[in-house]
């Protein structure tokens, strides 16, 4: 928040410039959506909604299969410090974590 800034985490090697579009525009409706309701249910709310940057931090050196899409989900949702990944996802890291997942 004090920042202003919105990481969209995205897990796909080389994001499409269409796919990051509609990205964007998703970040945007929950951006909204979000405030909406911070105004809802706070007064004197300390930051506003406008001229937020969008980021989308690097995640991942590797491809992986559909099937592998959840641990990575976790992996990344484990392992993101607010800015960055404190550890790439790899299929090294994966495979080492792959049991603790199942």
């Amino acid at each position: 928040m004090l920042s202003k800034t919105i990481y969209i985490l995205d897990a796909t090697s080389g994001l499409s410039s269409q796919l990051k579009k509609r990205h964007e525009m998703v970040a945007d409706k929950l951006h909204v959506a979000l405030f909406a309701c911070i105004l809802n249910f706070f007064q004197k709310w300390h930051v506003d909604c406008s001229n937020w940057r969008k980021k989308f931090p690097f995640l991942m050196t590797s491809i992986f299969p559909k099937n592998q899409s959840g641990v990575c989900a976790l992996h990344v949702a484990r392992h993101f410090n607010g800015t960055s990944l404190e550890e790439i996802l790899t299929h090294v890291c994966i495979m080492f974590c792959l049991p603790c997942y199942r």
